[in-house]
């Protein structure tokens, strides 16, 4: 039941879309995916400005999943009713590779290095670089079908995990 209550909430800002380009819906199951993996929790929604006003002293663009999924979600319903040239839809999974990175970049202006929430920000990161390589960035023959990425499938585990470093 906490899996489907959790699934409602996710769905209202990365559901498929099965309109969107292939491109589209392969970043909206990475981001789908990534929301339901443990470190996501702390980095769903925006930062409440009430209850951590410093957060909005130490960070000059605050992002969160939710923010990069009300994104992709805009950019595909401009999409469906304008259309787009394959470099607008290149440069939107840039764009949302670079603000999955941010929350990343947030964390390291906002937290104590080797903090518990900087763990928590550097295996979100782990978890995201590696779907958008294998779900998005892989060479097309070697992509899987976009109906097989869903938040119920686990990615394949590679020794490459354990000690892989992340750039940001």
């Amino acid at each position: 039941i906490e899996r489907e209550r959790k699934t409602a909430q996710i769905d209202e800002f990365c559901a498929d879309d099965p309109c969107a380009p292939e491109l589209i819906r392969r970043c909206l199951a990475v981001l789908r995916n990534l929301c339901h993996s443990s470190p996501a929790e702390a980095f769903l929604y925006p930062v409440d400005p009430q209850t951590n006003m410093k957060y909005y002293e130490s960070v000059l663009r605050p992002m969160s999943l939710y923010d990069v999924g009300k994104s992709l979600q805009a950019f595909a319903r401009k999409v469906a009713e304008y259309g787009t040239t394959e470099e607008d839809i290149e440069s939107t999974v840039v764009q949302f590779a670079r603000d999955v990175r941010l929350i990343g970049q947030n964390a390291t202006c906002f937290s104590n290095p080797g903090g518990p929430l900087m763990s928590t920000a550097e295996e979100l990161l782990r978890v995201f670089e590696r779907l958008l390589f294998d779900w998005v960035l892989a060479p097309p023959h070697l992509l899987p079908s976009v109906d097989m990425l869903d938040d119920e499938k686990c990615v394949t585990f590679d020794e490459s995990d354990e000690d892989s470093m992340i750039l940001i």
